[in-house]
């Protein structure tokens, strides 16, 4: 009788404190107030006008005095920051966080192994409101013209930027929204720190840094969570600062530089605006390159190469003398010749051996795997007799590409 009860008076609280934050999800006022405490955490003034608005807001629901610091307390707790998640976010073994459903929340660990945690939600609406809580609080509109959404919360956590893919049940088979959080830490590794985790010898990073500043260009290959971007991320600050750099990415935070703290004093970030509504401005990653080739640039770089379009660009740029610099997603250096290749064909309509000849301005070829250096190619030059690319395993990592130079040889 007694469990009964004490079920009976958690399902009362918990339904009015999914009222009151419906109130802030729905009410045009406070839920300003959200955003804004979004934009800076340690706004007390901030928080206490929201603790404020809520005590008005149950008092509204006739919660009983005695009562009020119980529900405050509990309505803190659902909203601040990332809710049950929250330790996940705060562990510095895990790079990713993948929600499901209100039971089935999954991680990826540093050293790629992945697990089912026993992180659950209270019930399925507790899940819902959840993802409408985190959405209203970085300003992103989930209607379902925008049921896949893509963005970066740099503010709420300390240590990590969170980029942040949001799919609703609208496009999701389960009928659920699924919620995708990759951390990415905002005291960046360089290169001496990835040496030092054992990324690389001293020796294959100098050569690297080398080519990134002395070559026409250079692709970073590997698999997800492979390190390509830790990688480029590290370059950055050791690129020459007589050289001007565009960066262009997806979601802003993932590369990135502090020329108040030696960083790079000479680099443009740019991100993608993607609006899917009827008249919706589009900058795509293609298109900041394009018009970035006006300005006195002389190195390009694309966080990650998608589509057809970001690489016929980023292409062009190589051509006019500047170095151009991508990661894009590959299984080996071959794969990710061949992949940036047939992009290079969808964008411009030349044959697949036009596209591989123009390709030689990438000079450099480097392969990750498993956030460890796993093979550099260097491109030699155009075989116009057999219409292929000379590709050579480098010198300072002879390491066994047989199959990789073989295939090559094989090209037409």
């Amino acid at each position: 009788m007694k469990e009964v009860q004490e079920n009976q008076e958690k399902e009362k609280m918990m339904k009015l404190i999914y009222e009151v934050q419906d109130h802030f999800i729905n009410d045009s006022k406070d839920s300003k107030l959200m955003v804004k405490l979004h934009t800076d955490y340690e706004n007390e003034a901030t928080k206490q006008e929201i603790l404020k608005a809520a005590r008005r807001e149950f008092s509204l629901r006739k919660v009983p005095a005695e009562q009020m610091e119980l529900y405050i307390h509990m309505f803190e707790e659902y909203m601040w920051r990332y809710y049950v998640i929250e330790p996940l976010i705060n562990d510095d073994n895990i790079t990713d966080i993948n929600l499901y459903n209100e039971e089935h929340v999954t991680v990826l660990t540093g050293d790629n192994k992945r697990y089912v945690t026993d992180v659950k939600f209270h019930d399925r609406s507790d899940y819902l409101r959840f993802i409408r809580v985190t959405a209203l609080k970085n300003e992103v509109n989930l209607s379902n013209i925008n049921a896949q959404q893509v963005f970066v919360d740099a503010t709420s956590n300390e240590k990590y930027k969170m980029r942040i893919d949001i799919s609703t049940e609208l496009i999701n088979c389960s009928g659920s929204p699924y919620m995708h959080i990759r951390k990415n830490p905002k005291q960046k590794y360089q290169t001496e720190d990835l040496v030092y985790m054992g990324t690389m010898s001293e020796a294959e990073m100098d050569y690297i840094i080398k080519r990134f500043n002395e070559g026409t260009g250079m692709l970073i290959v590997g698999e997800g969570n492979s390190g390509k971007s830790t990688l480029l991320n590290a370059l950055l600050d050791k690129a020459d600062h007589n050289k001007k750099i565009l960066v262009t990415q997806e979601s802003d935070g993932e590369l990135f530089t502090d020329s108040k703290n030696g960083g790079h004093p000479d680099i443009l970030f740019q991100h993608l605006i993607q609006n899917r509504g009827e008249g919706g401005v589009n900058y795509l990653l293609g298109d900041l390159i394009e018009k970035g080739l006006v300005s006195d640039f002389n190195m390009f770089i694309i966080g990650e190469v998608k589509d057809n379009l970001s690489a016929s660009k980023l292409l062009n740029a190589s051509f006019t003398g500047a170095q151009a610099v991508t990661t894009l997603h590959g299984p080996d250096e071959f794969a990710g010749i061949e992949k940036m290749a047939d992009y290079v064909c969808q964008g411009t309509g030349y044959r697949y051996a036009e596209a591989l000849k123009l390709l030689r301005t990438f000079e450099t070829i480097v392969f990750m795997k498993k956030r460890k250096l796993a093979g550099i190619a260097e491109i030699k030059g155009w075989d116009y007799k057999n219409e292929r690319l000379l590709i050579e395993p480098a010198d300072i990592m002879k390491g066994n590409l047989s199959d990789f130079l073989l295939a090559v040889e094989g090209w037409r």
